[in-house]
């Protein structure tokens, strides 16, 4: 049996980790920003546990950095910083691709046409279906069997999700062309064309790049008229 109080103070670990990476990526949380696990701690409600593990995260993570003094500071996330990691991201998929068999690829293409139709059907809701998007490009990088590559890509996946989610109400225009892409991707790898499933994942990378840097940008902008209004 689960010890419960284990998972409930790993739930509360990820909701704060999911909290501060959020304010920290729209700059809600200012760079340079100290950081205290007692003021985290009475804010939340919560020990001081789960902050301190959300902390190693977002240091993992790259958001914040702690000295040996212990003073936990704010790094902020950057347009720059936004540009990095989707090309990292479409580094890590690409070579995934050009790893890929013909025997990963057919045991794949069911499962990844799967994440394509779950996406469809959450468009047809007016939704945006972010674990399917995700899931869809882990597989890419799973079917290599390359564990390397697996913790490479799961290193960033926290802050792709997040980056997804708090644009998702700029995204949903755009995501009919999403799923074409992504149905693409698929059939260039079913015929054997992995230099044009490369391009159609880099193109399809490298637009969502430029649209997040936009968003988060517009995000940020809306905040500051919010706060001044106030």
């Amino acid at each position: 049996m689960y010890n419960t109080k284990i998972v409930d103070k790993q739930k509360m670990g990820d909701q704060v980790l999911n909290i501060l990476r959020r304010r920290i990526m729209l700059g809600e949380i200012k760079a340079g920003t100290h950081l205290k696990e007692t003021v985290l701690s009475k804010e939340f409600g919560i020990s001081r546990g789960p902050i301190r593990e959300a902390m190693v995260q977002l240091e993992n993570e790259g958001l914040v950095s702690t000295p040996p003094n212990g003073r936990t500071t704010v790094e902020g996330f950057s347009e720059k910083d936004i540009e990095n990691l989707y090309n990292l991201r479409i580094n890590i998929e690409k070579y995934a691709i050009s790893q890929l068999t013909p025997e990963a690829i057919e045991k794949g293409e069911a499962e990844l046409m799967q994440y394509v139709d779950v996406m469809s059907a959450a468009l047809e809701r007016g939704e945006r279906e972010v674990e399917g998007d995700l899931s869809f490009h882990f597989l890419l990088v799973k079917l290599t069997e390359n564990k390397s590559l697996i913790q490479a890509w799961k290193a960033l996946s926290g802050l792709i999700k997040t980056l997804i989610q708090v644009t998702t109400d700029f995204t949903m225009a755009k995501q009919i062309v999403v799923i074409e892409e992504h149905t693409s991707m698929v059939q260039w790898l079913k015929s054997q064309e992995i230099e044009k499933a490369q391009k159609e994942l880099e193109q399809h990378l490298l637009a969502a790049r430029e649209f997040y840097k936009s968003a988060v940008i517009q995000l940020r902008e809306d905040d500051i008229t919010s706060d001044e209004k106030n």
